[in-house]
C-alpha cells in the first residue's frame, strides 16, 4: 500500500505546501511534516500519510514564487548529472570552488566535474552545437581547454563592418589550478597559463569504467541549479532541506528556495525519448500502399504536433512531452524490463478545430490492449494501461469515419512507469 496513516503525536504545523504525485494514484496536496531519504510525510486535511520515495513521481511547492536566479556566468556539470550554476569558478590542487548564484559556495573535487562553460550559448545556436559536439566525443584521453576563435571580419556591401563570427576550437592536455585570470594547462610537457578571457570552458577526463549511481532525487532549486541528490533531510524546525549528491558534494536549501523533487529516476520514461523499433505510414492516397515520399511528408512527431511543429495542444493545454500521429500510421517500441503501466493523454489536435476522427488501437507483444476511436469534437482521453511483461509495444493509428482528413492525434505525456 502505497500511503500508510501514522499513528504519531500531534507535530508543529508546517508552512511548507506540497503537492506530491505518487507513482499510483492520484495528485495529493497536503503540508510537508518530515522528509529524509526513506519518506516523504504529509499532513492532508483529513491525515497524515506517509510515502515511501520509491514510490514516488515528484514533489514541487504549491505556491512557488518565481526563479530567483540571476545572470550565471559558469555553468557546471558533475559526473553524477547534477547541474549547478554560479558567478564564478576557481581550482585549487584538486579542489574546484564555485561560487553559485545565490552566492553560497560549492567545493567539488574536480574528479566528480565532467565540464564547465564560461560563456552562455543561449543566443548562439551554432556554437552551442559545436559545444555539443565537443563535449559527446567518445573515447577521451586527457583533459580539454576549449576556446572561441574569432573568424575573418568581412566587410558588408556597403562598406561597413560585419559582426564578427565565432568558432570553437579545443586543445587536449592537463588540467591545473584555475584563477580569475588564468588556466594552469599542460600540453606537450610544458605548462601553459591560458588567459581566462580566451578560455570558452573545461572538459575534465574521467577513466572509463566510472558510473556514478542513480540518484535518489533530483533537487532543482529557485536559482537555476539541479543537483542529483543521494540523501535528504528535511529540518522542520528551520524548514531547510539538507542534501549530498552521488558526487559526494552538499548542499542546503531553505522552502521558498526549493522547486522541485524529482523521484522519478529510473520510474519513468518518455516514448518520446525513446527511438522506435519500426515506423510504417501508409497512404490512402497512395492506394494503401507504402509510400516514401507520403512517408516524409507526414512523419510522426515526438515533443512536437504535426501541425505548425508547435507544442502538442489539447483541450487548450499545451504538452512539451509526447507523440504526434496522423492515420494510417503504426509505431513499435521494444520497452525495457521492468515497467508496469503506460500512461498517456490522447485526442485530436487543437488545430484541427475539432475534426478528424482516428482509430487508436494499442498492442503488447501482438496482444490486443486497447481499443479507443478519437474524435476531434470529443474530451481527451486518459490512458493507463497494464504493460507488465509487454517487450514490444505497437500504436496503431488507423483511418477513422473520415478517412485521413484532420487525423492529426497527439499522444500526450506517453510514458511507461514502474
Amino acid at each position: 500500500m502505497i500511503a500508510n496513516i501514522l499513528l504519531l503525536g500531534v507535530l508543529a504545523a508546517s508552512t511548507v505546501e506540497l503537492q506530491v504525485q505518487p507513482v499510483s494514484g492520484e495528485l495529493v496536496s497536503g503540508s510537508l511534516t518530515s522528509l529524509d531519504s526513506s519518506q516523504l510525510v504529509l499532513k492532508t486535511e483529513s491525515d497524515e500519510v506517509a510515502y515511501p520515495v520509491d514510490e514516488l513521481f515528484w514533489a514541487i511547492p504549491a505556491d512557488a514564487s518565481p526563479s530567483k536566479a540571476p545572470s550565471a556566468a559558469v555553468w557546471v556539470e558533475l559526473t553524477d548529472g547534477s547541474r549547478l550554476l554560479g558567478s564564478a569558478y576557481s581550482v585549487e590542487r584538486g579542489l574546484a570552488s564555485l561560487r553559485l548564484t545565490n552566492d553560497e559556495t560549492a567545493e567539488v573535487r574536480t574528479r566528480s566535474i565532467n565540464t564547465v562553460r564560461f560563456k552562455s550559448h543561449e543566443n548562439e545556436p551554432a556554437l552551442a552545437e559545436q559545444w555539443a559536439k565537443i563535449v559527446g566525443q567518445p573515447n577521451r584521453t586527457s583533459d580539454v581547454v576549449i576556446v572561441r576563435r574569432t573568424l575573418q571580419k568581412k566587410a558588408g556591401s556597403d562598406g561597413s563592418n560585419a559582426a564578427p563570427e565565432f568558432s570553437l576550437d579545443y586543445v587536449d592536455g592537463v588540467l591545473y589550478n584555475i584563477t580569475a585570470d588564468s588556466v594552469q594547462f599542460e600540453v606537450d610537457g610544458e605548462l601553459v597559463p591560458v588567459p581566462r578571457s580566451r578560455v570558452e570552458g573545461l572538459i575534465y577526463y574521467h577513466p572509463q569504467g566510472e558510473t556514478p549511481r542513480e540518484p535518489l532525487c533530483r533537487v532543482t532549486d529557485a536559482f537555476g541549479s539541479v543537483w542529483s541528490a543521494a540523501s535528504l533531510s528535511w529540518d522542520s524546525k528551520s524548514e531547510r532541506l539538507a542534501f549530498k549528491t552521488t558526487a559526494g558534494v552538499q548542499g542546503e536549501l531553505a522552502a521558498d528556495e526549493l522547486r522541485r523533487l524529482d523521484f522519478s529516476v529510473g520510474k519513468l520514461q518518455y516514448l518520446s525519448d525513446l527511438e522506435p523499433a519500426a515506423v510504417e505510414f501508409t497512404s490512402r492516397q497512395s492506394g494503401g500502399a507504402s509510400d516514401d515520399n507520403y512517408a516524409k511528408l507526414f512523419a510522426f512527431k515526438r515533443d512536437r504536433s504535426l501541425l505548425e511543429s508547435g507544442p502538442l495542444l489539447l483541450a487548450g493545454q499545451e504538452y512539451k512531452k509526447g507523440l504526434a500521429l496522423t492515420s494510417r500510421t503504426q509505431v513499435t517500441y521494444v520497452l525495457p524490463e521492468g515497467f508496469r503501466r503506460f500512461r498517456a493523454t490522447v485526442g485530436i489536435d487543437d488545430r484541427t478545430a475539432g475534426r478528424g476522427n482516428v482509430e487508436l488501437v494499442i498492442s503488447g507483444d501482438g496482444r490486443e490492449l486497447s481499443r479507443h476511436e478519437v474524435d476531434g469534437g470529443g474530451e481527451p482521453i486518459r490512458l493507463d494501461i497494464e504493460i507488465s511483461g509487454v517487450r514490444r509495444l505497437t500504436f496503431l493509428a488507423d483511418w477513422g469515419k473520415y478517412g485521413d482528413t484532420n487525423d492529426d492525434l497527439d499522444l500526450c505525456e506517453a510514458r511507461i512507469t514502474k
